[in-house]
């Protein structure tokens, strides 16, 4: 029975202590209400870098931690080839069957009957992997469902069949048990959810400015306090915050740059924050963008923008993210004639916007899908734009494959 692996929730992304306090007790609230008239379905939406998967990793904790977590399902751009939209409601129903016998019963008889290890018609596996066996569920308790990131799901003909569903049919779920989705407010998903009397549809930025402020205060003191040979008082810290304009996303990466993570060239954190401080008055994610990427090629050497390129090309035109290794291994294979001294030049300077550059065998993934959007866009990141014939052919295993 198909299951989206390693699409749960992580603990390492959950909020600061004592920042989202009231969105988070918003959405635990609607959760546990027991009145019959409350809407099944919350849908957190926003722009990037907002801080709404950080929301729902927090809130899936929360409930897990009170066996009150039927599901959680993120996605990802980087694992489109999983097509883990096929798998939404099987990924459900399989993490409700491990949690209550009943489900798993009729579940069994649902797969026995109709003989649907790998049934890929959604609307079906709603009806008999979901609605039917979730009768047995318990319903002294909430059972939250959670989709985190459903704009990263693929294109807009990837959500075609799921978003009627869950605009729709909620209701047929037990009184008990709801769904929260985060996602950007992208056309398609705006269509299917607005209006719908059963679903909350709750605006990131509707939240008081002052409360993120607040949040994204905290969470730049505490994560800086610590650093050596950073001199942070109250006026450089409201810098900061200001600078972020309201993203989540733009603190953590600021900090991330600040503390070193990047490899950076600069060798103190002070000069770091200056950098950062003084290069830009339109704070937004491509411009800490630029400055991340100007500050390691400030020499603007031809030789190590094309090294640039042709790694970040490499990792822009996987479908499925690989490990260092696995990286070096397929461009060491091209014409690029970039071996892996070359490779990792490049890299070690790139850890405050990619994770896994460090270790051979997890997967590399930029911190943030915003920042792949920036590199292919030539008017956003300008010399650092990633053309697509810098999206290498590569040949592997013998098979020549074309992964733009």
């Amino acid at each position: 029975m198909a299951y989206a692996h390693g699409a749960g929730y992580n603990t390492a992304k959950q909020c600061l202590h004592g920042t989202r306090v009231e969105i988070l007790d918003e959405i635990e609230q609607w959760a546990r209400s027991t009145e019959p008239n409350v809407p099944r379905v919350f849908w957190l939406n926003g722009a990037s870098g907002s801080g709404k998967s950080t929301i729902a990793h927090t809130i899936a904790h929360r409930f897990h931690q009170r066996s009150e977590l039927g599901s959680f399902l993120c996605f990802d751009r980087a694992y489109l080839a999983e097509c883990r939209h096929e798998k939404v409601f099987s990924t459900m129903a399989r993490d409700l069957a491990y949690q209550n016998p009943g489900v798993k019963q009729s579940l069994a008889n649902a797969i026995r009957e109709r003989n649907w290890p790998k049934w890929t018609d959604i609307t079906q596996q709603w009806e008999h992997f979901l609605v039917k066996p979730s009768a047995h569920l318990p319903t002294d308790h909430p059972i939250l469902l959670v989709i985190d990131a459903l704009d990263e799901s693929g294109g807009a003909q990837s959500r075609k069949d799921l978003l009627p569903i869950l605009a729709n049919r909620a209701m047929e779920l037990p009184f008990n048990v709801c769904i929260l989705i985060t996602s950007r407010p992208l056309d398609d998903i705006l269509w299917a959810f607005r209006s719908r009397v059963h679903i909350i549809s709750k605006v990131i930025d509707d939240i008081p400015e002052s409360s993120i402020t607040h949040d994204i205060k905290s969470y730049i003191s505490e994560r800086l306090a610590s650093v050596d040979d950073l001199f942070l008082d109250d006026n450089r810290l409201h810098l900061l915050v200001t600078h972020s304009e309201g993203l989540f996303q733009w603190a953590f990466l600021a900090c991330e740059f600040i503390q070193g993570g990047s490899g950076s060239r600069l060798s103190s954190p002070e000069k770091r924050f200056h950098t950062l401080a003084n290069s830009y008055a339109t704070p937004s994610l491509d411009a800490l963008y630029d400055t991340i990427l100007q500050e390691i090629y400030s020499d603007d050497n031809e030789d190590d923008i094309q090294a640039f390129q042709i790694v970040m090309g490499q990792i822009l035109a996987l479908h499925e993210p690989v490990s260092l290794g696995a990286l070096i291994a397929l461009i060491k294979q091209s014409s690029s004639g970039l071996d892996a001294n070359g490779i990792n030049s490049v890299l070690k300077h790139m850890g405050s916007l990619l994770s896994g550059i460090t270790n051979h065998l997890i997967p590399i993934l930029p911190v943030h899908s915003s920042f792949c959007d920036y590199l292919k866009d030539s008017k956003r990141s300008k010399k650092f734009y990633i053309p697509p014939r810098a999206q290498l052919m590569v040949e592997h295993f013998g098979m020549k494959k074309n992964f733009i």
